[in-house]
């Protein structure tokens, strides 16, 4: 337990127990009075206090509570990015996945009303166009004679490195440009299927082979800029059945989604509210006890509260506070799309719902300091 001042709440609850009733009714008719003028406000104190007393000022406090409640709804959130070759391709995939999920995520009985979008957005993108660049080095074995007529084919198409690397074994290098890795790997391969008929043609070497391959991936070469449409769309669940947290996280995963790390366990607001209507009375009473320890002393006493609210602060507001819309670079976009595969199967997340969840629980009141009237 607590016992100190707060900082103001972010949302205040209004009173509902019986003391709590009768303390704001008075709270009511006091402000009215006072409305009213000086001569209603005189006349209203002497029915509270008598005629010997008046209210000659007002004290602030608050007090709170620590109560720990068994968390009932879970929320996370899932982001979905689709690429197309035009704004429509990329918006209509991403309706179709997206509307795949929801229908998934309704038929567990979660309703459509806790599944919302937190943002979806369409935008383009212009990058540097990507070439792939198939470098292929052959291995052969000739003799000495048959050197001028290997270097003469090899020009011919256009191979200018022929060289000796060991007594009579020599190699060349092919490289090939494409727009797609299967396109640049076709052109080295058939350049290669060429020199190599044509070198066994000639008598020149009936023993060769590729010593090495590989395909790179370039974007600095100046090829050109190309433009890539995207869609963004996030939404947000709600339920309050924590087995569905794992099964909407797989389908998700299936449907190549990124799960957004988000995930809060949360007291509903239905108990929250059953809370306060259990603790107000009581902490009321312990506000008033607060109050009148500060004031102290038998020259002044405590006086009605002129208001009062009830407000849940701590953990519970700081994880609603941490629920926020997770945007992604533009610039990583591609990368993320195309490793998106690899990210979801090695994607780990811990959905274990914690035992209990604390919540602060505080009144605020502000009361009349009563002192004696001297005749």
């Amino acid at each position: 337990m607590a016992d100190g001042s707060q900082p103001q709440p972010k949302r205040r609850t209004t009173m509902k127990g019986k003391t709590a009733t009768a303390a704001l009714a008075l709270c009511s008719a006091l402000g009215a009075a006072q409305a009213d003028g000086a001569g209603d406000f005189l006349k209203l104190n002497e029915l509270k206090y008598g005629a010997d007393r008046i209210a000659v000022g007002a004290i602030s406090v608050n007090y709170s509570e620590t109560i720990a409640l068994k968390p009932d709804t879970a929320e996370f959130s899932i982001t979905y990015i689709t690429e197309g070759a035009t704004p429509n391709a990329a918006s209509n995939q991403n309706a179709k996945n997206i509307g795949a999920l929801k229908q998934y995520i309704k038929s567990l009985g979660v309703s459509e009303s806790d599944i919302t979008t937190q943002n979806y957005r369409n935008y383009e993108q212009s990058e540097e166009k990507t070439q792939f660049l198939a470098s292929l080095r052959a291995g052969f074995v000739m003799q000495k004679e048959g050197f001028r007529n290997a270097l003469k084919i090899l020009e011919s198409h256009g191979i200018s490195n022929l060289k000796s690397t060991y007594k009579n074994e020599y190699s060349f290098e092919i490289t090939a440009w494409g727009d797609t890795e299967s396109a640049a790997a076709k052109k080295a391969q058939n350049l290669y299927d060429k020199i190599e008929n044509a070198l066994k043609t000639a008598n020149i070497t009936d023993s060769i082979g590729v010593e090495k391959y590989e395909v790179e991936e370039e974007r600095d070469r100046g090829g050109g800029e190309v433009k890539k449409y995207y869609s963004s769309n996030e939404i947000k669940i709600k339920t309050g059945n924590f087995d569905d947290v794992g099964k909407i996280y797989a389908k998700a995963q299936e449907l190549k989604m990124n799960i957004n790390d988000d995930l809060v366990y949360l007291v509903s607001e239905e108990n929250k509210q059953k809370l306060i209507s259990e603790y107000e009375s009581a902490l009321f009473k312990k506000l008033q006890e607060k109050a009148k320890r500060l004031i102290g002393g038998s020259e002044y006493a405590l006086g009605a509260p002129r208001n009062l609210s009830v407000s849940l602060l701590g953990a519970q507001e700081n994880d609603r506070n941490a629920y926020r819309y997770r945007g992604y670079n533009q610039n990583s976009v591609v990368n993320r799309l195309n490793s998106v595969a690899q990210t979801q199967q090695a994607q780990i997340v811990d959905i274990s719902p914690p035992s209990k969840s604390e919540i602060s629980i505080t009144i605020y009141g502000e009361f009349d300091i009563v002192g004696k009237i001297k005749r």
